[in-house]
């Protein structure tokens, strides 16, 4: 049977994600079709409950079967419409790809404790369960308070340092708003050696300490 104008020809398809050459013997839903069969999800649907026929026996129905079903209910259907049977088929056989244990009741038990983010909250209706969270990247007053805080003494204390040391220093932390460099690129920007650099940046961590000692602040409480 040929197919109709509106049928999805393989050969006009969006193409692949990944870039693949085209199979020899088989059009590219052919060869969805058949990846879907082999996949391990597929496989994985003979553990899984479709429906639970308590008047047939203790027997259950697993959504493999139901896969397979479905399968061969499309493809008498799109026989007919003209339609491609193997897109129809592949699209069957992959409905229920992805889906939980313990059939239709798993997914409303899921369902139950789950809600959406755009639901309204039992307490305040005008809120939504999203706006209710806490947001993990927003800055606590007091947290942003302390932080200037210790920027500022920060800065107070590199100025204490000599221009070398306060550069170097600055440039490897990124501190005072600059941005953090390598000692390559220390070294590179000052016409030192690599070494001279480190030692540089040395005496300035040594020069800090004792500045932090004489002000009994702790290192740890900068960190």
């Amino acid at each position: 049977m040929n197919p109709a104008p509106y049928a999805c020809d393989p050969a006009q398809s969006r193409g692949r994600r990944f870039a693949e050459a085209p199979a020899p013997t088989r059009t590219a839903f052919q060869r969805d079709r058949d990846r879907i069969v082999h996949s391990t999800a597929f496989r994985r649907l003979v553990y899984k409950t479709q429906v639970f026929l308590s008047h047939e026996g203790d027997l259950f129905r697993s959504r493999l079967t139901h896969s397979l079903e479905v399968a061969q209910l499309a493809r008498s259907i799109a026989r007919p419409l003209g339609l491609n049977e193997d897109l129809v088929e592949a699209i069957a056989l992959a409905h229920d790809l992805g889906h939980t244990p313990f059939g239709h009741a798993g997914q409303d038990a899921l369902n139950e404790r789950m809600a959406s983010l755009d639901a309204p909250l039992d307490i305040d209706p005008m809120l939504s369960v999203g706006e209710a969270l806490a947001d993990e990247n927003c800055v606590m007053p007091d947290a942003r308070l302390e932080a200037s805080e210790i920027e500022a003494q920060v800065h107070e204390w590199t100025e204490l340092l000599s221009e070398r040391q306060r550069s170097v220093i600055e440039r490897r932390y990124g501190l005072n708003g600059t941005e953090i460099c390598t000692l390559e690129q220390l070294a590179q920007d000052l016409e030192l050696t690599r070494e001279r650099v480190r030692q540089i940046q040395l005496e300035a961590l040594s020069s800090l300490r004792r500045i932090l000692r004489r002000n009994g602040i702790s290192r740890d409480v900068l960190l």
